[in-house]
């Protein structure tokens, strides 16, 4: 459960009386403002890294596969280059004849 600001300087002043001010404000102040639930462990900071480094493989792969594809196409456009050529040169031959 998270504490609500006016229950933590509740907390606060009740401790100030038992404890003392300074150290109470020191206690709060080492308590998270949220619930401790909500903190990341070691492990799931090990599976985050984990799935970042996935994805990382990933992008790489794709990346691979999109330079494969780019340079497919690049191939195919001067197939297609030559191929216009040789067409457009057979036609100016059959103009002239």
């Amino acid at each position: 459960m998270t504490l609500s600001e006016a229950m933590r300087i509740q907390i606060l002043n009740r401790l100030a009386e038992v404890i003392g001010k300074e150290e109470a404000i020191e206690l709060m102040n080492s308590l998270p403002p949220f619930d401790w639930h909500e903190l990341a462990t070691k492990d799931d900071l090990k599976l985050f890294k984990e799935d970042v480094d996935t994805l990382k493989h990933a992008v790489l792969d794709l990346t691979g596969k999109v330079n494969t594809l780019q340079s497919d196409v690049t191939v195919l456009k001067g197939g297609f280059d030559n191929f216009k050529e040789s067409m457009d040169a057979k036609f100016d031959t059959h103009k002239e004849s």
